[in-house]
């Protein structure tokens, strides 16, 4: 069975090739990558150049955002199934491999995903490995627990027909839009295996970006009417966004936003309504000091 590997790139000269080394050297050798270079204006390509690999196709476009990368990169793909990986993260030695069994183990499901990690140095390697179909996804989104991310996920090519690929449109959150759109239609089944490294050092992440514009695409079809699941740890989760992107904007001064989206929170207590909708008239430095020691 060969597998397709996307690789979405902008500007990562530091991390590409410890990226794509992760893939060459993996135990499940039946596979291509594919590297869609969206318009880099670093040295990117220059360090691609120096991999010497049959299976490493390398495709260059105009700047379009990470969607149409990963969207390019799915249309050129050569096999039945396309597996995802960040240019600044990287994959353990077995992560193709784990890939493999679980389209073997779970032919009723459609996407495929092993479990991912900050920091490897705090995994258990000798802990038993696991796996299941996801059937409280957003109930573990909620909790803050993180499921699936964007270098961790191998999806059944043919679904994209179904339910359409990475929103163009969308700038922030457009792989949790369509991991929710999968989830809605499709089954999908995850490994204990931590086979994807997320760098949270890396510049330039998405995550990392303020953009006071910016709202979860989740939210918004909340909004206006578009339900991905009637189960209740849904609306939950949606709740838990409309939080976090309010503490967002109230540390970044943005006062009116935080005032209209903390009055759609919904509170399990009336002090926490109360508090998080007086905390507006502290000063912005002080609301930043008192985050910072309150995460410390």
């Amino acid at each position: 069975m060969k597998l397709s590997v996307v690789i979405p790139l902008y500007n990562k000269e530091k991390y590409i090739k410890r990226c794509v080394d992760s893939v060459i050297e993996q135990s499940y050798q039946d596979f291509e990558i594919i590297v869609i270079d969206d318009g880099s204006t670093d040295s990117s390509i220059d360090v691609l150049n120096g991999i010497s690999d049959s299976r490493l196709n390398i495709v260059k476009k105009e700047n379009g955002g990470v969607s149409s990368a990963r969207n390019k990169g799915i249309d050129l793909s050569n096999s039945e199934y396309v597996c995802f990986l960040d240019a600044d993260d990287y994959w353990r030695k077995n992560v193709l491999c784990e890939f493999v069994r679980l389209i073997d183990c779970y032919e009723e499901c459609s996407a495929f995903v092993v479990s991912s990690t900050f920091n490897l140095d705090n995994c258990d390697h000798n802990r038993e490995i696991n796996d299941y179909v996801i059937d409280d996804y957003y109930e573990q989104l909620s909790k803050d627990n993180v499921i699936i991310n964007s270098s961790s996920i191998c999806i059944k090519k043919e679904i994209f027909s179904k339910i359409g690929k990475f929103p163009n449109d969308i700038h922030y959150g457009e792989d949790g839009y369509l991991w929710a759109k999968i989830y809605n239609s499709f089954k999908i089944a995850k490994s204990s295996y931590v086979g994807a490294i997320y760098d949270k050092q890396a510049v330039g992440r998405c995550a990392d970006i303020y953009n006071p514009k910016l709202e979860h695409p989740l939210v918004i079809a909340f909004d206006k009417g578009e339900r991905f699941s009637s189960e209740p740890e849904y609306e939950s989760y949606i709740n838990s966004l409309r939080f976090s992107f309010a503490k967002k904007w109230l540390l970044h001064g943005e006062k009116y936003k935080y005032k209209k989206t903390i009055e759609r929170v919904k509170f399990n207590t009336l002090f926490k309504s109360l508090f998080y909708r007086l905390i507006i008239y502290i000063p912005t430095p002080v609301l930043k000091i008192l985050y910072l020691k309150l995460r410390a």
